[in-house]
């Protein structure tokens, strides 16, 4: 029989309710992002990579720190360059969005609304709707 103090006690308490202290990283992710210039492929990246941090629980400095685990190409070499100016993970994704899925220009998205043809049978204002 073995025979503890109060103090031992709450000490063997302690130890067994505390947290633990893993450090969790970006190893086990799968995505991978190679600087394709894509609105949608660096919105599916950084979606799967805000999901993997949240669901494995990775502190935001690793996660920041595990970003060269997941670039490729371009990306990486981008990094290299970027990797001081990111303090947060919310850093980090905003900074994907603005160099590699910057909005469409004013021109762009006037020269594909006018690419549009209105049919013979649509009414101009169901065009606009």
């Amino acid at each position: 029989m073995v025979s503890l103090t109060t103090e031992q006690f709450e000490s063997l308490l302690r130890s067994i309710n505390r947290p633990s202290e893993k450090n969790v990283s970006f190893s086990g992710c799968s995505a991978r992002y190679n600087g394709e210039r894509c609105s949608t492929k660096v919105e599916e990246f950084i979606s799967a990579i805000t999901t993997y941090q949240l669901v494995e629980d990775v502190a935001d400095a690793n996660a920041v720190n595990g970003m060269p685990m997941l670039l490729q190409g371009d990306a990486a070499e981008w990094w290299s360059g970027v990797k001081g100016k990111a303090k947060t993970f919310k850093d980090v994704t905003k900074m994907l969005r603005e160099a590699f899925a910057p909005p469409k220009p004013a021109w762009r998205i006037y020269a594909e609304l006018f690419e549009l043809k209105q049919g013979s049978k649509h009414a101009l204002i169901s065009f606009l709707l």
